[in-house]
């Protein structure tokens, strides 16, 4: 039995990996960023005190954002889909290609503009995978329908 799995995993070739786009940090940026414009319009004490909380906030939202960017990987091999998330606690979640049903990417204007989407994929045991944000969405939707057909 070992030896037959060897020989899949011999045969298996990853194809694309993406990680989640820098638009992740946006949220974060702007709550580190606001309380000082806050601070120069308004400088009394309590705004003062309200814009560091608000600092404080940012930083850590930033601090999130940035776990979660570095540990979430999505690949697509010859064989699976194969999408890996979590800070503390890791998941990964596994569906081969010839399970998977239907690709959708979403990409407004300015995903399109800085390369980024969010992809939508259902199987057919009925799983749903809802993938935000991703870096070079259009490229891993593209390639993901061409590995499925």
């Amino acid at each position: 039995m070992k030896n037959r799995k060897n020989k899949e995993q011999e045969k298996e070739k990853v194809i694309f990996i993406t990680k989640l786009h820098f638009k992740t940090f946006l949220d974060a940026i702007l709550c580190t960023v606001l309380p000082f414009v806050i601070i120069m319009i308004n400088s009394n004490r309590t705004t003062g005190i309200a814009a560091q909380i608000m600092f404080i906030l940012g930083l850590i939202l930033g601090v999130q954002r940035y776990m979660t960017q570095k540990t979430s990987e999505f690949a697509i091999t010859n064989m699976r889909l194969i999408i890996k998330r979590g800070v503390f606690k890791s998941k990964s979640q596994v569906s081969f290609l010839n399970r998977i049903e239907g690709v959708q990417l979403k990409q407004g204007v300015l995903g399109r503009l800085i390369d980024c989407g969010s992809i939508i994929i259902k199987d057919r045991s009925g799983a749903i995978y809802k993938l935000k944000d991703l870096k070079a969405a259009e490229k891993f939707s593209r390639i993901l329908q061409e590995q499925i057909s």
